[in-house]
Parts: structure tokens; C-alpha cells; sequence
């Protein structure tokens, strides 16, 4: 179970303007396959929970709400951000300067220009906001609570470190933990640290997406 107090923050009552599609929003989002096969699986399923951790401005999280709407599913699917960025390093390991004006551009905060999408997009009532960075947000979901995670944050080999280690206990057994950009230095040596201490394998679900059935 999730905890009650963030159950229905981000589904107020707003009407679904619809106007942009998610192809629109600024945002690179190439693990669509992913997205359609863990949809496929689990849209008929009772009481799922979907988390998306790190959503930048909505592109693909956008993506999964228009499934839901589509087909009126009861998945519950949130929306994790701190919203304030973090300063991301590329696959060498460099920061990236492009990503941090980007964030300047939004007054330091991009939650209005995210919502401001979701709420064009016409999914805002499907999509549950949670403005919490990722180590406090964790503490908002109940072990074994969790069926599918896309785990797109901060990219230092610390910080993804440490959003396996806290997030992967929520994860309901049979459940999916996936991200993105393997191709970055501090993801693959986190990812493949954990599975070897979990004793697990990981499988490339696309050039930089990964996936980990629990």
C-alpha cells in the first residue's frame, strides 16, 4: 500500500485540455517497447502501482498516462521529482551545462512547466505527482508495494547507488525495476555492482535501457 497522505495528490479535479501530445515536450524518451510491454502486462491486473523516479518535464510519463486514460485503467502511476534537477553528467562522466541553464530557464523549479504539459497532454488526473527528492519519497510506498520502476534521476554512481538500494525493497516480488542510460559511467558500475551483490542479472531492453525482474 501506498501511504494515504500522497494517494490522490496530482489527480485534482482538472479538466484534460488535451492540446499537446507527448511528442511535443521537450525530453529524450527511446524505451517506448518497454513502456508497451510492462503496460501489456500488467492493464488488466488489479491494484498496480507504477513509479517513474526522475520525470524531467513529463515526455514519458505522458506517454503511459494516454494508456491509461485510453483504456480508463485503475494503475496507479506516480510521478517522482524533486523538480529542482540535479546536474546530470554525461556519459563520460561531465557535467551538462546544457541541463543546467535548461533548469535556470525555469526560475531554479520546473514543476510548473511539468504540470503545465501533463495538464495539456489532457492526463493530469492520471498521473500522481510526488515533489519529494528520491530518498525521502521512498518512504511514501510499503515494501512489496511497487509492480513496475523506471529509475531515471540523478546519474552520479552515488546517488544511483543508493536509489537501488532504497527503491528495490518496494518492489513486489515478480515486479520490474528498469532504467535508463546504462551508457553513463555511473549507472553501469551502480547497476552492475548491485546485481552482483544481489546475485541477479539485469537485461538491456535497448541500446541504453535496462531492465531487472525481481
Amino acid at each position: 500500500m501506498v501511504t494515504t497522505r500522497w494517494y490522490n495528490l496530482g489527480r485534482a479535479d482538472v479538466k484534460n485540455i488535451g492540446m499537446k501530445t507527448y511528442k511535443e515536450i521537450e525530453g529524450y524518451f527511446n524505451f517506448y517497447d518497454l513502456y508497451d510491454n510492462i503496460y501489456n502486462i500488467y492493464k488488466s491486473k488489479e491494484n498496480v502501482i507504477f513509479v517513474e523516479l526522475g520525470v524531467w518535464m513529463g515526455k514519458s510519463i505522458i506517454y503511459m498516462g494516454n494508456k491509461l486514460k485510453e483504456d480508463k485503467s485503475n494503475i496507479k502511476l506516480f510521478a517522482v521529482d524533486n523538480f529542482v534537477g540535479s546536474q546530470n553528467p554525461n556519459p563520460k562522466g561531465e557535467v551538462q551545462i546544457t541541463k543546467k541553464v535548461s533548469i535556470e530557464k525555469y526560475g531554479g523549479n520546473f514543476y510548473k512547466q511539468y504540470n503545465q504539459n501533463v495538464i495539456d497532454c489532457g492526463v493530469r488526473n492520471y498521473i500522481i505527482d510526488i515533489q519529494k527528492p528520491s530518498l525521502e519519497a521512498v518512504n511514501d510506498f510499503e515494501d512489496n508495494s511497487i509492480d513496475f520502476i523506471f529509475i531515471d534521476g540523478d546519474h552520479h554512481y552515488n546517488a544511483v547507488s543508493k536509489d537501488f538500494k532504497v527503491w528495490y525493497p518496494k518492489i513486489k516480488n515478480g515486479g520490474v525495476m528498469a532504467g535508463h542510460d546504462i551508457t553513463h559511467q555511473g549507472v553501469k558500475r551502480a547497476l552492475e555492482e548491485f546485481c552482483k551483490k544481489n546475485n541477479i542479472d539485469y537485461k538491456l531492453v535497448s541500446k541504453s535501457s535496462w531492465k531487472i525482474k525481481k
